[in-house]
Formats: C-alpha cells, sequence, structure tokens
C-alpha cells in the first residue's frame, strides 16, 4: 500500500470515530431531555392531583405554616425537620415537655349535727321575763355555742313549731315563742331540721308557717317543704355541694292512711312531711325505694356529699333497734355518704357501716343511731318515776356529730378524715323564782371549770355522764378538744 492510501485509510478511521463519538453523545442528551421531560410532566400531575385531593395546602403555603397544614393531614412536620438537621450536623429541635396535670386542690369541710332541740313547759317558763313581756333562749346556748359555731355546716333538729302566738306549750303539743329561732341561728345554726314526730302537733297550717318562720331567720330547712318545692336540700359549702335529705318515722296507718303521733295526714300534708314507715318490713322497702329516689335526684341536682337524716328508733333505748339497723345498710349502699339519726332522746352507738357507691366501689357511712337531746327538761329529776334511773340520767346526755373531710376540688372526691362527737350534758339550776335555767355545757377538757357546773354543784354528775358515753359509743370517736 502506497503511502497515499495509508493517509485516507487513517483519515476515514478518525472520521468514523469522531462521527461514533459525536453520535454518542446526541444519544445521551436525548436520553437527559428525556427524563426531563419525565420528571416535569411527573411534577405537572402531581401538582394538579393536589389541587383535586388537597385544596388547602396553599393557604398554609401562602400563610408560611406548611407545618400546621402537615398537622392538619396527621403527618409528624418534624420529622423531616430533624432528618434535614441530621444531615446538616446539627442537633434536632427537642420536642416540647408534655403539660403536667395540674396539682390538686383541696379544701377540709367540717359538718356538725346536733339532736333534738325541744321547748318543754318548764324550758318555755324559764325564759320569760315578765318585767319586758318576752322570751329569751340564748341563756340555754351560751356555753356551747362556740362548738356549733365553728363548723363549716351545722344541722339541727327543731322538735317544736312556731304558732306565731299563745298558749306557748310543751309536752305533748309543742308550740314555742318565736324569738326561739332567732336564738338558734345565732347559735350557729345553718339548717333546721323539721322531720319529727312532733311537726304536726299544731296541725299543717302552723307545720307551713314554721318552715316560713325559720328561713325569715336565716336558716334553711329539710325534711318539711312546701308543696311543689323540692323534697331535697342542696347546701353550698365553702365551694363544695353538699345534699341533705331527712325523714321522720310514721305511726301505725289508721285505716290505710299514714299517720304521725297518731294524727292522719291529708294527701296536701304528705307533700309537705317527708316520712317513712316502721310497720313491716314489706312497707319499709317501698318507702326506702322512695328515700333512695330522693337521694339519686339530690345527686343529679349537683349533691357532692350526701348526708341523710333519719328521725327513727325507739325512745330511751340506748342502742339501735333492728329496723335502724337495715335502714342504716340500705342507706351507705344506696346513696348516703353520712347518716345523722335522732329520737330516742338518748345518745345511741356510732357505726361505720360498710357500703358501696353508684359505680361498686367500696365505701365506709358513719351512721350516728342518735345524738340524744341538744336541750330539753328530760331529766332524772324527771323521768326517773316513769322510765328508771337509768333511761332518765341518759336523757341529760347528748353530742355534737362531727364529720371531718377533706374534698378535692379538682377531682371533685372527698375523703372523711375524721368520725367523732362532742359530748354534752345539760344542765339545770332552780332560781330563787322558782323558775328553772338551763345550760348545754361541752364536756370537754376542763369542763370541771364551768361557771355552772361549779354553781349548781353537778360538776360529778356531768362527770359521769362522760364515762357513760365514752363507754357506750367508744374513746376512738371521743372529740374533747376545746375551742380556743
Amino acid at each position: 500500500m502506497n503511502e497515499k492510501e495509508q493517509l485516507d485509510e487513517e483519515t476515514l478511521a478518525r472520521r468514523k470515530a469522531i462521527a461514533k463519538v459525536r453520535m454518542k453523545r446526541k444519544t445521551t442528551v436525548a436520553k437527559v431531555l428525556n427524563w426531563i421531560k419525565a420528571i416535569i410532566l411527573i411534577a405537572l400531575i402531581i401538582f394538579v392531583l393536589s389541587f383535586i385531593f388537597f385544596p388547602g395546602w396553599m393557604t398554609f403555603a401562602k400563610e408560611g405554616n406548611l407545618d400546621q397544614y402537615a398537622s392538619s393531614q396527621g403527618l409528624n412536620p418534624k420529622l423531616d425537620t430533624a432528618v434535614s438537621a441530621a444531615e446538616e450536623g446539627k442537633a434536632p429541635e427537642k420536642e416540647p415537655e408534655p403539660a403536667l396535670p395540674p396539682e390538686p386542690v383541696y379544701e377540709t369541710v367540717s359538718i356538725r349535727c346536733i339532736g333534738d332541740i325541744m321547748a318543754h313547759q318548764a324550758q318555755v317558763e324559764g325564759a320569760y321575763d315578765s318585767a319586758t313581756d318576752t322570751y329569751d333562749f340564748s341563756g340555754h346556748f351560751q356555753y356551747v355555742a362556740p362548738y356549733v359555731a365553728a363548723a363549716d355546716l351545722t344541722i339541727a333538729n327543731v322538735e317544736t313549731t312556731f304558732k306565731g302566738s299563745g298558749p306557748y306549750k310543751g309536752y305533748p303539743s309543742f308550740n314555742a315563742p318565736d324569738v326561739l329561732a332567732a336564738n338558734i341561728r345565732d347559735m350557729g345554726v345553718d339548717v333546721g331540721l323539721l322531720a319529727n314526730n312532733h311537726i304536726m302537733d299544731q296541725g299543717l297550717s302552723v307545720l307551713e308557717r314554721s318552715i316560713d318562720h325559720l328561713r325569715e331567720n336565716g336558716m334553711d330547712v329539710a325534711g318539711c317543704q312546701h308543696a311543689g318545692e323540692k323534697r331535697y336540700l342542696i347546701e353550698d359549702v365553702k365551694g363544695v355541694k353538699v345534699g341533705i335529705v331527712a325523714y321522720t318515722y310514721e305511726t301505725p296507718r289508721n285505716g290505710g292512711k299514714r299517720t304521725i303521733n297518731a294524727a292522719v295526714l291529708s294527701s296536701e300534708a304528705e307533700e309537705v312531711i317527708n316520712s317513712f314507715t316502721q310497720d313491716s318490713y314489706e312497707v319499709l322497702d317501698k318507702d326506702l325505694e322512695v328515700i333512695r329516689t330522693r337521694i339519686e335526684e339530690c345527686r343529679a341536682d349537683g349533691a357532692e356529699v350526701m348526708v341523710v337524716y333519719m328521725h327513727w328508733g325507739e325512745e330511751y333505748q340506748k342502742a339501735g333497734n333492728p329496723f335502724q339497723h337495715y335502714m342504716a345498710d340500705y342507706l351507705a349502699n344506696n346513696g348516703a355518704d353520712i347518716v345523722f339519726g335522732s329520737h330516742a332522746h338518748v345518745p345511741q352507738d356510732i357505726e361505720l357501716v360498710e357500703g358501696k357507691d353508684a359505680q361498686g366501689n367500696p365505701k365506709t357511712v358513719p351512721v350516728f343511731y342518735c345524738m340524744g337531746n341538744f336541750v330539753s327538761n328530760q331529766r332524772s329529776e324527771t323521768l326517773t318515776g316513769t322510765y328508771g334511773a337509768a333511761a332518765a340520767t341518759r336523757t341529760e346526755q347528748e353530742l355534737i356529730a362531727c364529720i371531718d373531710l377533706t374534698f378535692n376540688m379538682t377531682d371533685r372526691t372527698f375523703v372523711i378524715d375524721r368520725t367523732s362527737f362532742i359530748p354534752l350534758w345539760v344542765d339545770r339550776e332552780k332560781l330563787s323564782s322558782g323558775k328553772y335555767n338551763y345550760g348545754v355545757i361541752p364536756l370537754t377538757e376542763g369542763f370541771e371549770n364551768n361557771e355552772m357546773l361549779v354553781r349548781t354543784g353537778h360538776v360529778k354528775r356531768a362527770q359521769d355522764a362522760l364515762a357513760a358515753m365514752t363507754a357506750l359509743i367508744g374513746e376512738e370517736f371521743l372529740n374533747t378538744e376545746p375551742i380556743q
């Protein structure tokens, strides 16, 4: 091959190689352009679909808050941030600590209940001042008033009626001077209980006036109400709703009609008085169902602590009878948190009854079977010949039923911290006028120095009363702390 031919072949080979490279470049560029076109097409499709399926994202984007949009879609906007930060070598932002639940707020509530405030004839006569033609019972309460007023809520059984005029009478048909209501309120009583067996002593009209009279003197009323009113009471005590349902026992039926102290109740009276029968367990069960309904109504109306008062039992007996224990167990399992009892005119035992709440959780319900008289003319000097010395002496003894609880204002629950009783003794002294002066004496520390006890010489009788109540009820419930 000559030199010219050799050059031609080399030139041709170079040209082929150059053409091959150029073709390869064109192919690569074409592929890149095709990929770009595909990516643009996919982006356009996604953009269009986002308007169809996620129309709200543009609003969030305009406002610069894509995190909010992501959250609205159930996504985690912090995840990508954390990944990006990790890729850049930065520490991801820490999630904020979850908020702690608020600290519970607690409130202490003290509830006191006192027994039968009686107005026997000798008491009425002793309270009368002929010089001014007025009555004043405040002397009865001068020593005990600080203990009554110290409670956040004090409830009392007012076992008399207020006709508004004389003649004023004691047993068996009570009618007290109007000023007694003011004296009771001034002592520190917040709620007057009228569910008792003497409430019809002067008839229905006087009963209805008695309701109004207590209210006019600053007390709320439970156990009796005007027709059409709620048959329960709710007291606001330091922001805690305390419900009160009160009932009195009936005497045996007369021709199928309800009676109280043998007085037949009209249909109008039945609307005013909360009462139950003890004739038989069969009848009692029906009345207990009604009481349970009243408790449920009170709860539904906002009551958070449920107090039930029962005027029940047998007079002058120092222990509750089977009916009382049967009812106490029923109440503990049907809405009651605390049960106060009265009627026997003497102190009876305190029992912590195991029950259950509406959810079936166990709870303990303190039951005071009887608080005894708060003030009366019943005593050894007046009743020994009728009921014997032991029973007569017990009528001078009485107690203040005490419940101290802590209420959780955050979750609206409570615990009873202490169930106790303050022992009392009623002293009586004969004045030069022949009338009697009465004083309710708290048997707390230092009571032996009480001026009335010293004056009457009755310190030993008061000491014996304290010993008897402690033995009956139990030292674990005794509260003899003096009011400072």
